[in-house]
């Protein structure tokens, strides 16, 4: 889903309550006894942190603003909040959110951008994945008319000096989807397991696994999962590889109220059994009515993840 153009925030005062969880989360939430919660510009942002990836807070302080689909990464004492088009950060030294301002994309293929999905590239830059914007359609989805459409993912990488604000389209797709009318493709989430660059892309109430061995590589199914599918139970997935424990979490909304968490030794098929609801609005101290989806997590780490060090012997 794409949020309003030209959505605004209402910022958080300076001087809040400091960040210190190990692991950041972004997600949306949106009150279904205000609203249906269908259309996007009906959803907020938040932010959540824990200790240990399974019992999360809210950071402390937080106030909510509009947007849909967030991603959250943290480089050296900036925390960067992403939604389509638009970044907010945070700056550790001081405390202090500054308000969002618009991220530009020089991408002669795409007129836009939703489903922001960040990473750190070798050199230490922030790379966007993301999926190609499709105005006043469902990005996910075909235009109307059309019976076979195809769904691009790109990545474009951040402008060195812009701080997150400005990046400019990589060569060629990292994935192309064929669709039907009858189905969809979106919500790429890219993450790093010390071997390869794993792809998540969020087939309706499902999620498909596509990997490179490179970040700006060509990505495809993997071969172990039938279809290249993770699992049936959820959608708008969120991975993240702990490198303490070798282990996989992955994130999704679907089935089960909130958020779930899995979490697998391997990309091998997950069932409904594999996950547990690690937080709701109302365990979140939002309310029962309230909706929470599109999780997106990062490591709350001054550093490139563990993960990505090993890429960088020269830097690190």
């Amino acid at each position: 889903p794409t949020p309003p153009p030209g959505a605004t925030a209402t910022p958080t005062p300076p001087g809040g309550a400091p960040i210190t969880g190990a692991y950041l989360m972004a997600f949306l939430a949106c009150d279904r006894d205000t609203s249906p919660c269908r259309d996007p510009r009906d959803h907020r942002v938040y932010l959540a942190q824990s200790d240990d990836g399974i019992t999360w807070h809210l950071v402390p302080g937080w106030t909510p603003y509009a947007g849909s689909v967030p991603d959250v990464i943290r480089r050296g004492d900036t925390l960067y909040l992403y939604t389509p088009g638009m970044v907010r950060r945070y700056r550790f030294s001081t405390q202090t959110w500054e308000a969002p301002i618009p991220v530009v994309l020089d991408d002669p293929q795409a007129q836009s951008f939703v489903d922001p999905s960040l990473i750190v590239d070798e050199t230490g830059r922030l790379v966007l994945f993301y999926l190609v914007g499709m105005p006043g359609q469902d990005p996910a989805r075909c235009a109307a008319g059309q019976s076979t459409c195809t769904k691009h993912f790109r990545s474009a990488t951040e402008v060195l000096g812009s701080d997150g604000t400005h990046f400019i389209a990589d060569t060629d797709d990292r994935v192309r989807i064929a669709i039907s009318s009858a189905s969809s493709a979106s919500d790429p989430d890219i993450f790093y397991d010390g071997q390869r660059f794993i792809l998540y892309i969020s087939r309706r109430n499902a999620i498909q696994v596509y990997t490179s061995p490179t970040l700006r590589g060509t990505y495809t199914l993997w071969p172990d999962l039938p279809d290249g599918y993770l699992t049936h139970v959820g959608g708008v997935g969120a991975g993240f590889y702990d490198d303490h424990t070798g282990r996989y979490w992955t994130y999704l909304h679907g089935q089960q109220p909130g958020i779930s968490r899995a979490e697998h030794a391997g990309l091998t098929p997950l069932d409904a059994g594999d996950f547990t609801s690690v937080f709701t609005g109302e365990s979140l101290g939002l309310g029962r009515s309230f909706l929470v989806g599109s999780p997106g997590i990062a490591a709350n780490i001054a550093g490139l993840p563990l993960q990505q060090r090993l890429l960088l012997p020269i830097i690190w």
